[in-house]
């Protein structure tokens, strides 16, 4: 038995040279590594609810079209189990997706986007993007941002350095978030060039939750743009919104000044001429050494900050909860709430027909470290081997789970790739293909969030596999899921001696060909790289055809296969039949008012009157 360790408390470090990416789609599991493995798991992202976990590490930025979720292990260092956090270096851009309907219209689409557990690098900026300034359709919605740190540079006032809202927005929400950050939109301006002003869109329920903010913002007067339970610090001491525009204030602690069209309630300011007259229950010309129980807390940020205050039921809120960071539904937490995986070893076996032996040990952690936090446990854990498919097993409520000696069987293995070599045993529908399998595995809680993944070193194994076989005949076609990563499409066909085997892809494949007893038919491959279509040509012994279908293209899902009909020597117009209105065809190509593919009846590479002769020839043999 070969004993393989994962890594205690960090799984970033579990393959010491590689950080990672996990893509949960549909059923399958598909991991990346690498600083582009982010960018590289989004792109094979399709399905709405498709979910991408990170380790610890440092990726590339990426622009967002698609529906997602995003998991990181944290934004700042585990505090509790010292695991590095998550960093996205050169920020986020995140687009509507612009199509036309049936009236010809331009209308835009938005994803639904969960972004949860990591930091921008310093400089990054996260950008809401309608990308199309001049239709005020374009809107950015449903879009939550969690417990994530958006890292500006107050020394460069280039775009790159803010959370840009350059679109309309409807339900965006930020919680539990850092934001060292202003909060504005980019603009053009005839002499100063690229500029800030405040949210020049259109905002419909943009709120900010539980959140530490470098400076809040403004907005028109359509817009609603709510900030709850906030620690807004301001810029240089000084402002924290005073650029104009709209926007609400409940239970939060002020420490500059604000914009007087702005309404609030309930807000402490440290500032004595701000708040009085903008709502009521605000309280103002607060001392700090009298707010925080950290007499000389000063409001900015720091890591080791708590900004716990001094008496947090002598300030309740609107919600009767204290202001500040620490009241309302989402008290605020640098915690990430991702499981953490404790400890994780596998041993493998040594030949087919063995069971991996697993320990593994995760913990769930709470949203936030609060008494009225919501209770968290592991609910879950899914395992699978290389690519997928998951195996989803469902636990009693249990912090931590312990899987202790657990025996797992290796099969339902889908191959990394299927190799050149590969056997086909007939009598079973099985390929058998010689692979290195890994193991991994992922917990989940109650609450629905996944731990990072935990992938092993691989091991020697002969991958059984048994395709789906779909019916073809000649004539028609089928339609299925592309298949990716080792997947195999099997297609069934049915045919006569000397029949021509045509097989039509709509996108690059590689097609087999084997005959009833299992034996290779050799098969042409042909390109159109106009269109990305690939045709295999084989001929039939008789009886059945067995077609094994893998490495499909990568920029669609699904993908069709045509048994096309051999084209008759002389049909040129292609109407199945070789008459008279053949020869008008090729009377037209050679007047040149029409082209046809298949003009060139006597294969001599010209088009010319003796073609037509063999066509009348063709026609008089019949």
């Amino acid at each position: 038995m070969v004993m393989m360790s994962f890594s205690s408390l960090s799984f970033g470090q579990f393959k010491t040279d590689k950080i990672s990416a996990t893509l949960v789609h549909g059923n399958n599991t598909i991991v990346y590594y690498g600083k582009d493995a982010l960018s590289k798991a989004y792109k094979d992202a399709a399905k709405k609810g498709d979910i991408i976990t990170l380790s610890s590490g440092t990726f590339s930025s990426i622009n967002i079209y698609k529906s997602i979720s995003i998991y990181g292990v944290g934004f700042e260092t585990n505090p509790i189990t010292g695991e590095e956090p998550t960093i996205i270096q050169g920020g986020i851009n995140i687009y509507p997706t612009k199509y036309y309907d049936e009236e010809g219209e331009i209308q835009y689409k938005s994803p639904t986007i969960h972004l949860e557990g990591f930091s921008l690098s310093k400089g990054s900026s996260l950008a809401l993007n309608g990308n199309y300034p001049e239709d005020d359709k374009a809107i950015i919605e449903n879009l939550t941002v969690r417990k994530c740190k958006i890292w500006g540079d107050y020394s460069n006032y280039l775009p790159s350095t803010y959370l840009r809202i350059n679109a309309n927005t409807k339900n965006c929400k930020f919680i539990q978030c850092v934001l060292i950050s202003r909060i504005r939109s980019s603009y053009s301006h005839p002499t100063a060039g690229i500029g800030y002003k405040r949210i020049a869109y259109r905002q419909e329920m943009l709120t900010f939750d539980n959140c530490w903010l470098q400076e809040s913002c403004g907005a028109d007067s359509e817009s609603t743009v709510y900030f709850n339970h906030c620690l807004i610090k301001g810029r240089d001491g000084v402002r924290a919104n005073t650029d104009g525009g709209y926007t609400y204030y409940y239970n939060n602690i002020i420490m500059a000044k604000i914009n007087t069209t702005s309404v609030a309630f309930n807000n402490i300011f440290t500032d004595a001429t701000t708040g009085t007259d903008l709502g009521q229950g605000n309280i103002v010309n607060v001392s700090t050494s009298s707010l925080f129980s950290d007499n000389e807390e000063d409001g900015n940020y720091g890591v080791n900050k708590t900004f716990d205050l001094l008496k947090p039921n002598h300030f309740l809120g609107t919600d009767d909860t204290e202001i500040g960071l620490y009241g309302g539904t989402y008290p605020f937490s640098r915690i990430s709430p991702i499981p953490s995986i404790q400890e994780a070893d596998v041993s493998f076996p040594e030949s087919n027909g063995g069971n991996l032996n697993v320990r593994y040990k995760a913990e769930a952690h709470p949203m936030q470290y609060h008494p009225d936090a919501p209770i968290t446990h592991i609910a879950s854990y899914a395992y699978w081997f290389n690519h997928g498919p998951r195996v989803r097993v469902d636990v009693n409520p249990q912090n931590p789970l312990v899987l202790e000696n657990l025996a797992i069987e290796v099969k339902d293995v889908i191959p990394n790739q299927v190799t050149p070599g590969y056997e086909f045993d007939v009598s079973q529908k099985m390929v058998k293909v010689k692979d290195d399998v890994f193991f991994g595995i992922q917990a989940f809680d109650n609450l629905g969030h996944p731990s990072s993944a935990v992938m092993s070193e691989t091991f020697p194994y002969t991958v059984e596999y048994k395709p789906e076989f779909l019916p073809l005949t000649m004539g028609d076609s089928i339609l299925f899921e592309t298949p990716h990563y080792g997947y195999i499409q099997g297609i069934d066909i049915t045919t006569e001696t000397g029949d021509s085997i045509i097989l039509c892809a709509s996108n690059d494949c590689t097609i087999d060909l084997y005959d009833a007893n299992g034996a290779s038919i050799e098969a042409v491959k042909t390109s159109d790289k106009t269109n990305g279509k690939v045709t295999y040509k084989g001929v039939s012994a008789g009886g059945k055809v067995y077609a094994l279908l893998y490495d499909g293209g990568q920029d669609s899902d699904s993908m069709t296969v045509v048994y096309q009909k051999p084209q008759e020597n002389g049909d040129v117009n292609e109407d199945d039949n070789v008459d008279i209105s053949d020869i008008v065809a090729i009377i037209n190509q050679i007047a040149g008012t029409a082209t046809y593919k298949y003009a060139d009846v006597n294969n001599d590479k010209k088009v010319d009157i003796s073609d037509i002769v063999a066509i009348i020839n063709l026609i008089a043999s019949k």
